[in-house]
Parts: structure tokens; C-alpha cells; sequence
């Protein structure tokens, strides 16, 4: 049986009736609008009866339910609901492996090479707005600065979520963009905002939009005021090069419901480049009936969009990676999830004396076999030793035939994430996330009970050296930004020191990873 949960008052129930899926009806418990969407993971009341029918507000023609992102977490026995922020990162992580960096869109590249860099610097963007809001508890808003002023853009209030701290440190932030001082900064444009077809340097036509109608109408705006659902919502748009302004200059493109494109100009390759709520990087389609464009772009029309008004990217998949091991990006998102309920992330040896694979095990659906551990005992008591052969599947890897072995390791190191008595707190990954390694594939020869705490150990001079034997020359990795890399085995060691560790403060040289 289905369930929902009503975002304004955090009741659950069971859904009697499938066909309110995707609807927008009252909550049973506080009377509160939402969309009603199905999620599997939690049930605390059951409604007896359908949800109380909308009043004034019908669904538009050929309307239909849109699934969202958001991660749900069964820890303990307990119920916790994980912010959409674990949902947009893998979004990302779907998306493949990627350099962690816009690419530079530069002219005469292939198409595919263009598209994958629209996907890769779309991506990022919204991740980059959704760590603004993990910050502030709301979202950039496109005329309004996080400390209510409006001298400066959304685009350069989410630099320090781009690795790009030390340009936004440069601003002065109680001037507008156009003083004497700011105006020479835009010359300094971040990559992840160029725009194909725009030449003219510091300009960029990534818009967010404005106006009555718009996510931000009434000012700085929480998720919880996306009430049709984040994954029925635009955060932010790319438009045609007639569109492109100076990026640091605050506004954005003023909602006309009418004819909601039309300030946009010229799609790109018959479609808009778009960043969802729930993360997703999608290319709406310019033909897209008007009233569905605008409902995509209002965050409170109660209404849902029929059809599909989008096309994904069609990209390359990754060459780099040598193993297609889906296994990685799940594993990572569980790692994000853990962080996400305990606001910092799991470590190499967890109190108690487990693996930090145990204590990832409700966020990859495995909250059963989680609760058979005596979690108070060590990885190899009787009765905790009895678990390793019941490994779930996601921790097998290649070459690894052992039972309950793996080779799915962190680095166990203070200077390394995973070492950090504890669990690291997001706020001290000061490389940034592109720049550190959350989670890799090791040689089979360096496998262990999966339920053993520890990692790899970190020897700077040589990282690879604990690493065993490479898959076709690569170490499958995810970094924390959610990109997938595939780490080159050859890659100098100091480059690969400064993957490894979280607070040098140091870029790391992306020739290191293999290209898709």
C-alpha cells in the first residue's frame, strides 16, 4: 500500500487510494495543502478515507503525477526524513562520472562534448544552491543577497558552493555589482555559467525567475514553499544568448505566464537547459504547451505537467571508469544520507566497534539486517561475526570471492574524511567537495569483512600503494560532490595526496582522472 507524507506537519499515512497520488490535497492532520506522493519507506497513521477533496483548483488538462527525489531514513527503528538535499546530490550521481568542474564550452567542440558540459555545470549549479540552503535555510533568491541586501547576483552568492571562495571573498558585499571595485570582477567568470553562443566575457545566461508566479514572488523562500513539489519545479534556467546579462548583476527573468520563454530567446538545440528542485538537469523542450511552461516555473499552482516536456542528455557514457559497478553511487548516496540525519558523516571505525558499511546499511534499504547487529559488541563478537555472510550484494566487488569480503573502502586517516574520529562535518571539507575522495574501489588483494571498521591506510608519499592492484589501469572512485571519477593509477602521488585529504586547501590537478 502506498504512503505519503504531508511536508508542513511531518504526519505519514497509507494511501487507501492510489489515485490521489500526484494530486494536491488537504493533510488529514493540519489541513495544510501538498502534493501527495507515494513513498515506501514509513506509515504512522492510515487514512480511513480518501484526503479531503481541493476546492477552486483543478488539475489542468492531461495532468499527471511526477515523482520526487527525496530520501527517506529508517534509522533504529525510528523514522527520519532526510532532507531533498540527499536527493539532488544523486541526481548528480546519476548522471555519470564528471570532473567535479564546469567545462568551458569553449566554440567548435563536438555537440556531445557541449551537452556534457551543460549537464555537468547544470548539475553543479543546483547542488551548489541547495549547499546555499543547507547554510542559510533558504534558497538564492535572484534580487535578494542572504543578508537582504541586493547589490549582488544569486550567481555570485553560490561561489563558495562551486569551489570558487576565494573569487567570492574578492567581492565586496555591501556594494552593488556595478561599483568601481565589483565591476572588475566580472571579467572573472566561473566557467559553470558560460553559455554557448555567448562571447563576450563575464556574461551568462543562466536565469532564475522573478515576478509574481515565481518560486521567490514573496522574497527568500524555503523548500518548504515549493508546494507543487521539487521535482515539478525550475530552479534555474539557461537561455539564449540574447538573454545573457553580466552575471554578477542581481535580478533574473521577470514570469509572464502568457508567455513565459519568450524573454529566454533562442533554446538551445530546441530546448532550455534546466535545473529541477529535486536536482534533476533536463532540457525542456521549447514546443511545451504554455500553461505546462508555466506551471513548471510557479511554485504554487498546484498543478503537475502531463506528458514529458523534457529530454534528457543524450551523452557519452563515461569511458573512465573501468568497471560498471552501480553499487559506487549508491553507496555514496548512503554515506550523503547518514550525514544528512547526523550532520556529520559515518567513519572508518565507528563507536562500538562496526564498519562504517554497517552504519550506511538503513539508507541502501537494508534497515532489517541493520537491526540484527548488537551494535553495543565488536565487528568479530559471536554473534556480530555470525553477520559478515550476509553481505548485501551492493558491497560485492570484482575479483573479491570471499564471503562477506570487500573491497569498497575510505581512508582511514586523520587527515583523510573517513579518519576523523567521529565523523567529519561538511563545513570542514575546505578543499572542496570536487577536490576530496569519499569512497573507492580497491584491488581484490586488499579485501576485508565488510563488517570490519577501518579503512586503506594514507601514506603521502605513495596514497596507492595500500590500494592493491587497478581495474584496467583506474581505482574506481566517488568524490563529495557526487561525481564519479575514475582515478588513474598513474596519477603523481602528491596529486593523489591531495584527493585523499580534506583540509589542505589545495585544488587537485584533474588531469588525474580519466576523461569520459
Amino acid at each position: 500500500m502506498p504512503k505519503t507524507q504531508c511536508p508542513h506537519c511531518q504526519a505519514t499515512f497509507k494511501l487507501k487510494d492510489e489515485s490521489l497520488i500526484g494530486q494536491v490535497r488537504p493533510c488529514a492532520k493540519c489541513g495544510k495543502k501538498f502534493r501527495v506522493q507515494d513513498m515506501d519507506e514509513f506509515a504512522d497513521e492510515e487514512i480511513e478515507e480518501p484526503v479531503a477533496p481541493t476546492r477552486g483548483k483543478k488539475m489542468s488538462k492531461g495532468k499527471k503525477k511526477s515523482g520526487g527525489n527525496g530520501l527517506l531514513m529508517v534509522i533504529g527503528g525510528g523514522v527520519a526524513v532526510a532532507c531533498l538535499l540527499v536527493g539532488i546530490y544523486f541526481a548528480f550521481l546519476r548522471g555519470g562520472a564528471g570532473s567535479g568542474v564546469g567545462g568551458l564550452l569553449p566554440g567548435g567542440q563536438s555537440a556531445e562534448a557541449t551537452a556534457l558540459d551543460l549537464k555537468e555545470n547544470s548539475r553543479r549549479i543546483g547542488l551548489a544552491c541547495y549547499n546555499f540552503n543547507d547554510t542559510f535555510e533558504k534558497f538564492p533568491h535572484p534580487e535578494v543577497g542572504p543578508d537582504g541586501k541586493s547589490g549582488l547576483s544569486w550567481r555570485v552568492h553560490i561561489l563558495p558552493y562551486l569551489d570558487q571562495k576565494s573569487l567570492y571573498d574578492q567581492f565586496h558585499l555591501d556594494e552593488p555589482w556595478d561599483s568601481s571595485h565589483n565591476k572588475t570582477l566580472v571579467d572573472k567568470m566561473p566557467a559553470f555559467f558560460q553559455t554557448p553562443g555567448v562571447s563576450e566575457t563575464g556574461k551568462t545566461a543562466w536565469h532564475m525567475f522573478t515576478g509574481p508566479g515565481s518560486p521567490g514572488a514573496k522574497g527568500p523562500f524555503k523548500l518548504r514553499d515549493i508546494l507543487d513539489g521539487p521535482s515539478n519545479t525550475i530552479l534555474a534556467i539557461l537561455g539564449g544568448p540574447e538573454s545573457a546579462t553580466e552575471w554578477t548583476k542581481p535580478g533574473g527573468i521577470p514570469f509572464n505566464a502568457s508567455n513565459p520563454l519568450q524573454p529566454l530567446g533562442t533554446p538551445y538545440d530546441g530546448t532550455f537547459p534546466v535545473v529541477m528542485f529535486d536536482g534533476r538537469a533536463m532540457k525542456l523542450k521549447s514546443q511545451t504547451p504554455i500553461a505546462d511552461i508555466a506551471a513548471l516555473i510557479g511554485s504554487q499552482d498546484a498543478t503537475i505537467v502531463a506528458g514529458d516536456p523534457f529530454e534528457q542528455y543524450a551523452v557519452p557514457k563515461p569511458t573512465g571508469m573501468a568497471v560498471d559497478y552501480p553499487g559506487l553511487s549508491q553507496v555514496a548516496r548512503a554515506c550523503f544520507g547518514y550525514w544528512e540525519t547526523n550532520h556529520r558523516f559515518a567513519a572508518a571505525k565507528m563507536n562500538g566497534g562496526l564498519s562504517w558499511r554497517v552504519a550506511i546499511l538503513p539508507l541502501i534499504g537494508q534497515q532489517e539486517l541493520y537491526g540484527k547487529f548488537h551494535l553495543n559488541e565488536p565487528w568479530d563478537s559471536p554473534h556480530n561475526k555470525a553477520l559478515v555472510a550476509e553481505m548485501p550484494s551492493m558491497y560485492k566487488t570484482p575479483g573479491v570471492d570471499g564471503a562477506g569480503q570487500t573491497s569498497l573502502h575510505v581512508v582511514d586517516d586523520p587527515a583523510a574524511p573517513f579518519g576523523v574520529s567521529g565523523g567529519v562535518e561538511f563545513k570542514s571539507l575546505t578543499d572542496g567537495s570536487s577536490n576530496i575522495l569519499m569512497v573507492l574501489i580497491a584491488g581484490p588483494e586488499v579485501a576485508t569483512e565488510w563488517t570490519r571498521p577501518g579503512g586503506l591506510p594514507f601514506d603521502p608519499s605513495n596514497p596507492v600503494s595500500a590500494w592493491g592492484s587497478p581495474q584496467a589501469g583506474v581505482y574506481p572512485t566517488a568524490a563529495f560532490d557526487g561525481s564519479l571519477k575514475a582515478l588513474r593509477a598513474d596519477a603523481p602521488a602528491a596529486q593523489v595526496a591531495l584527493y585523499v585529504q580534506h583540509a589542505d586547501n589545495k585544488p587537485v590537478d584533474k588531469t588525474i582522472f580519466l576523461s569520459p
